[in-house]
């Protein structure tokens, strides 16, 4: 048996079969193991006491199963899971997924900054808690409708009526776009929501300079023109 495993790994494979044998149970476990070509596989070893007459153990026989395969798949999930969830919580935008009861299921780290709620009190609680009431039923219609229509995505942009709701009561100008899909056999959307209060105020800012110039070159029109009107009278 020595000549299947890594040298490592004889003394726990050694350990559980002495404790099988004193339970005189059947065990499952996976170990590291190595194949003919001396490469390490893993493998699910499924052992049982073998018994003489007498009840004496006379030794234990094993079924292995290779699961290298299985192994490096689920490795390949984690990691991916972890790249996900980096990324999750790094984007800056608000990252909301709900399901197909408009119920938060997902908050993110600048969903909690942009809207002041810790993660784990807003999940489960319905999405119309992130609008003000005067607009909450707007937003939840539109939303339900996207989820019950053909489109795959939704947004929600240059719309000034379209506000967040923070946890202190104070709402915002935000943008959002939402796609849906299913997992697991169930509906699931995901909505990416901005507060764009800094670049309206910027809009605005630019608007009121463009209005400025525009009064500032009117005026100077008029005055020229009032200049030549005036002059051969104040001579």
């Amino acid at each position: 048996v020595r000549t299947l495993v890594p040298a490592d790994e004889w003394q726990q494979i050694y350990n559980e079969w002495t404790s099988l044998l004193e339970r005189k149970t059947s065990s499952v476990n996976s170990f590291r193991n190595v194949d003919s070509t001396g490469k390490e596989i893993y493998c699910t070893w499924y052992s049982t006491p073998l018994f003489d007459q007498n009840g004496e153990a006379i030794g234990i026989a094993t079924l292995a199963e290779d699961i290298t395969e299985k192994k490096r798949a689920e490795a390949a999930l984690i990691e991916s899971q972890k790249n996900l969830t980096a990324i999750f919580e790094a984007i800056d935008v608000a990252v909301i997924a709900i399901d197909d009861d408009l119920e938060i299921v997902m908050f993110n780290k600048a969903g909690e900054t942009i809207f002041g709620y810790e993660t784990q009190e807003i999940i489960g609680h319905d999405l119309a808690i992130l609008f003000p009431e005067k607009m909450a039923h707007k937003a939840i219609s539109n939303i339900v409708n996207f989820s019950q229509s053909s489109q795959t995505s939704l947004k929600i942009t240059d719309d000034k009526s379209f506000l967040g709701l923070r946890k202190d009561g104070n709402s915002f100008p935000a943008e959002a776009a939402i796609s849906k899909l299913m997992v697991g056999g169930n509906l699931l959307m995901v909505m990416l929501l901005s507060d764009v209060t800094e670049r309206q105020q910027m809009q605005e800012q630019i608007l009121r300079a463009q209005r400025m110039e525009s009064i500032g070159l009117l005026a100077s029109g008029i005055a020229h023109d009032m200049n030549n009107i005036l002059t051969p009278i104040m001579m």
